[in-house]
């Protein structure tokens, strides 16, 4: 099975590899291509991080030729109320016959600080390597800093919920027009 990523990222494309290839019980090709997303480098909100995740596998689609399907991944926050910022992961598959499944991973809780410099106008990657810096000897929170920082697991969980719902996309035909 041959699937093209709509980014070149070492990381996105080893994740997609790692997550696919046991579901898919196929040998995969996957290739990375360099894409747009078409939203905001820092996407605040669901919505936005979702549209730039179809984006990125339309693209990466209409760029290339001869794969089965594209995969596009994005990475964003999402404000809840009275809670501040939560990552979010999107992982959206297109294929052939214009056919969208969509995967969204588990939403993880930005600490206090981190959310509020994101809210005043900072750029997450900054803060979140400062705050990391901050908190070298708490083993605890370097495994939340980490989590948040490689969006490992979350990626995974998009991808697997993408890939659930393409393999039966009978199920979700209303949906497969989708912008």
């Amino acid at each position: 099975m041959k699937v093209v990523l709509g980014s070149t990222s070492d990381s996105k494309i080893q994740i997609l590899k790692d997550t696919l290839q046991p579901m898919s019980r196929q040998n995969l090709e996957i290739s990375g291509v360099e894409v747009a997303s078409g939203v905001a480098d820092q996407p605040l909100d669901e919505t936005t991080t979702i549209q730039g995740a179809i984006n990125r596998a339309k693209n990466a689609l209409s760029k290339t030729q001869g794969y089965d399907f594209a995969v596009g991944l994005e990475g964003g926050l999402h404000d809840v109320v009275n809670m501040g910022y939560f990552l979010i992961c999107a992982a959206a598959i297109y294929d052939k016959t214009n056919h969208l499944s969509l995967g969204i991973g588990g939403k993880l809780q930005l600490p206090v600080e981190v959310s509020s410099r994101v809210k005043a106008g900072e750029q997450f990657g900054v803060v979140i390597r400062e705050y990391e810096q901050k908190h070298q000897t708490d083993p605890q929170a370097l495994l939340l800093i980490q989590a948040l920082i490689s969006r490992e697991k979350a990626f995974k969980q998009a991808i697997q919920n993408a890939y659930l719902a393409y393999k039966n996309k009978h199920h979700f035909s209303q949906f497969s027009s989708a912008s």
